[in-house]
Formats: structure tokens, C-alpha cells, sequence
């Protein structure tokens, strides 16, 4: 199993619902994927689709279950890849 994570800058689309609270924010996306493209792809579209533009990849790993220690809230995403396949996890600023 591969699994790759991403934090992606993003800044709320026009007129989505998160344009009308938030000033932008990162990504920080968990892709249960064999191919590195094909998992960027993944998270790209999963910001996307939560009405998020992706505005730059600022990182960018393969992880395993090693790479957490056994309180850090990393982990329990990365397990939750596992089931699913991707996770993505939105951290935001408010609109100043």
C-alpha cells in the first residue's frame, strides 16, 4: 500500500459558501494511491469539489502508519485513507 499526503494552499471559489466566511486556508490531504500524479490529482479534485480553489502544493510525502506517533491526530486520518481512499482536511482563516 502507498499513501500520499499533500498540503495544498487553497483560497474559497467565487461565490461558494466558503467564500462568504472564510479568507483561505490549507489542505492537508491523505490519497491511498500506488501513482504520485494520480494522487495529486485526487487531492486537487477533493478541494476542489468542497468549493476550494487549490492554489499551490506546499507539500508533498509518501507516509505510512511509522511516520505518526500514536497520539498525533495524523494517524487517525491516515487509518481513515486507508477505508476510504482519501481524506481531506480543510484548516481555514476568516475573512479579514
Amino acid at each position: 500500500m502507498t499513501m500520499y499526503f499533500f498540503v495544498i494552499e487553497v483560497f474559497p471559489a467565487p461565490n461558494s459558501e466558503a467564500a462568504k466566511k472564510y479568507g483561505g486556508g490549507h489542505a492537508s490531504c491523505w490519497i491511498n494511491s500506488a501513482d504520485r500524479k494520480n494522487a495529486q490529482d485526487k487531492a486537487t479534485a477533493l478541494v476542489t469539489s468542497a468549493g476550494w480553489v487549490p492554489l499551490k502544493i506546499i507539500e508533498e510525502k509518501e507516509v505510512s502508519a511509522e511516520s505518526y506517533g500514536a497520539d498525533e491526530p495524523g494517524l487517525e486520518h491516515f487509518a481513515q485513507a486507508i477505508t476510504d481512499d482519501e481524506v481531506c482536511v480543510f484548516y481555514t482563516y476568516p475573512k479579514s
